[in-house]
This record gives structure tokens, sequence and C-alpha cells, in this order.
């Protein structure tokens, strides 16, 4: 298309906008239209290219879905979302990475494989690590979504949480470096392998389902 951007960069920039969200949703100076408005704007340019160069990932369609959905909510004045609006996101977020682990492209391979010769696509050395790697990413939001519900329900606890939260982007953010490399160094048989990234995925999003369910409902209050 006429704007030449690497995946890898387009990643990046949707990876931002939740970035955002999460950032000023709970900003009280903040609207929350703004905080669900920009995102979605954003997005909807974003899909609109992407679709006419043909190229969109499920990583930004399903984000416009949700941005789409949280003004909504935003604008109806849901009460669940009003108050647990960035854990709901955490959960969604890290759901969209857990359920392409199950497709032939899982989302990290969306964006990386433009980087690579298309013949190497399909072949476990250049899968393997981009599908852990979603995997990683994809727990990773959803663990945060859990520490920040935690810390909203006792108030106590919300700075050393808070701690804990960024403390853990260390680890995750270390491995998802650490592993896309040496690729071709490492013994594994792909099917097995992908059945325990898939069965891992699996349990994150019966865990992100519960903790959907659980903040949509009503049910507990900050």
């Amino acid at each position: 298309g006429p704007l030449p951007l690497p995946g890898a960069v387009w990643f990046y920039v949707v990876l931002c906008t939740w970035i955002f969200f999460f950032i000023t949703f709970n900003i009280e100076s903040i609207n929350r239209w703004i905080s669900a408005g920009i995102p979605f704007f954003l997005l909807l340019l974003i899909v609109v290219y992407r679709l006419a160069c043909r190229c969109l990932a499920w990583m930004e369609g399903l984000s416009l879905v949700f941005f789409a959905l949280a003004g909504i909510a935003v604008i109806t004045g849901y009460t669940a979302f009003e108050n647990w609006g960035a854990e709901i996101g955490f959960a969604t977020f890290g759901s969209i990475f857990l359920v392409t682990v199950f497709l032939k492209t899982p989302l990290m391979v969306d964006y990386f494989k433009w980087t690579t010769n298309k013949r190497v696509w399909t072949t476990s050395l250049f899968l393997h690590p981009l599908t852990a790697i979603t995997l990683c990413l994809g727990w990773f939001f959803i663990v945060m979504g859990i520490i920040q519900t935690l810390a909203n329900l006792w108030q106590g606890t919300k700075t050393p949480l808070a701690i804990v939260g960024y403390a853990l982007c260390v680890p995750f953010m270390a491995f998802t470096f650490w592993y896309g490399k040496g690729a071709d160094k490492r013994r594994f048989v792909w099917e097995k392998s992908l059945a325990r990234m898939r069965w891992g995925a699996g349990v994150g999003l019966v865990a992100a389902v519960a903790i959907l369910a659980v903040l949509l409902s009503g049910i507990l209050k900050p």
C-alpha cells in the first residue's frame, strides 16, 4: 500500500491504542469517551486501510470490535464497564492473542511474516517461536487483568500489586525477546509442541471467560 510499513510497526501501533486505553481509563480527569473513542477512530482508519490492501490481521479487526462495544458501553453508562473497563480490556486483549493460537497463523505470525521469505511461513522453525510468544503475551495481559481486578477490590493492596504487575513485565518481555532468537537450534516435535501450546491457550481462554463473566455481571464492586 501507500504506507509500506514493516509488519512489526503495525503491531506496535495497534498495541499502543490498547496501552492508551489501559492508562487513561482510570484517570478521573480524562473522559471515558476519550479513552475508548481515540483508539476506536484510529483502529477504524487502520482497518479500512488494511482491508483496502487485503492484509487485515485478526488483532486489528477484533480490537476495533472491542472499542466499538466499549464506546457503546460508555455512551449508555453501562455500570459494569464503568467500574471494570480496564480489567475487561486486559482479559479481552489477552483472549485475542490466545484465540489465534488455534489458527493457522497465530497473531504474531500475522505481523512478522512480512520480514521473511514467503516459503518459510508454514515451516515449524518459523511458526514455533512466534506461536510461543503469542501464547506468552496472551497470558501476560490476562494476568495483568487479574492483578488490576484484585488491586481495585482491595484498595490497600493497590500499590504493592501495581509493583508486582510492572515487575512481571520484565520476565514476560524478556521471554519474547529471548525465545525469538536461536529457534533453529531448538529441538522439538512441532505437533506435540503445538498441542501443548494450544492446551495452555485453552486454559487461558477459560480463565479470561470466567473473568469477563464475573466483571460484566456487575457482581463485584470496586
